[in-house]
């Protein structure tokens, strides 16, 4: 899990382990802090809606880009 979460890191900000939990990395610990609140509403608001939003096809890297920078995560 651990190797696995470091190669996913590489590419993305934050991981989602079902059944363990979520893994962010930022500038400093209160941005990660800020990424996993931010990942684990977008999460429930996603299952929440469940099949009403159509395929499931997630954010783009541009999309999840620019969410950082509204945050200031990036």
């Amino acid at each position: 899990l651990g190797l696995a979460s470091a190669r996913a890191l590489e590419r993305h900000s934050a991981v989602i382990w079902p059944g363990h939990g979520i893994v962010a990395v930022g500038r400093n610990a209160a941005s990660a802090l800020d990424l996993i609140e931010l990942t684990e509403k977008a999460a429930l608001i996603a299952l929440s809606l469940g099949s009403r939003l159509g395929p499931k096809t997630g954010l783009s890297p541009a999309q999840q880009k620019s969410i950082r920078k509204a945050f200031g995560l990036e």
